[in-house]
C-alpha cells in the first residue's frame, strides 16, 4: 500500500511539472490575428485553455490556427492517455466560441493552417 502511496504521489509531482509556451520550430509566427500579434498571450481564453492546471490529465498538445469563411479559428490538441478523442477539430473563434466539432466536412473547409503552440 505504501508502495501504490508513492507511485501515485509521485505521478501527481512530475504531472504538475510547469509547461513553457513555445513557438515550434519552422512554425509561422501568427501575424494579425482577432487583432492581436500574439493570440497566445493576448486571447485570455486561449492563454487559459493552454496554461490550466486542471487539464493536467489531458492538456492542450498543440494549438493550430486557419481561417474558416473568413474569420480567424483556433484548434487546440489535447493530448494524453486519458482523453477522449474524435475525428475532427474542434473549431473556436476569437472569442473563444466553440463553432463545431468532430465534423470533417466543415474541417475541410479550413484554410491557411498553421502551427502556432506545440508543448514541450
Amino acid at each position: 500500500m505504501k508502495n501504490f502511496t508513492f507511485l501515485l504521489l509521485f505521478i501527481l509531482v512530475v504531472a504538475c511539472e510547469q509547461n513553457e509556451l513555445v513557438n515550434p520550430e519552422g512554425a509561422v509566427a501568427p501575424l494579425t490575428a482577432c487583432g492581436t500579434s500574439n493570440p497566445l498571450e493576448e486571447l485570455e481564453w486561449l492563454k487559459t485553455m493552454v496554461e490550466d492546471p486542471q487539464l493536467k490529465v489531458c492538456p492542450v498538445h498543440t494549438v493550430k490556427q486557419g481561417r474558416y469563411m473568413g474569420e480567424t479559428v483556433f484548434m487546440p490538441d489535447n493530448l494524453g492517455a486519458l482523453c477522449c478523442g474524435f475525428a475532427g477539430y474542434q473549431v473556436f473563434n476569437c472569442e473563444g466560441e466553440l463553432l463545431f466539432a468532430g465534423e470533417p466536412e466543415k474541417d475541410a473547409k479550413i484554410t491557411d493552417i498553421k502551427t502556432i503552440y506545440t508543448r514541450n
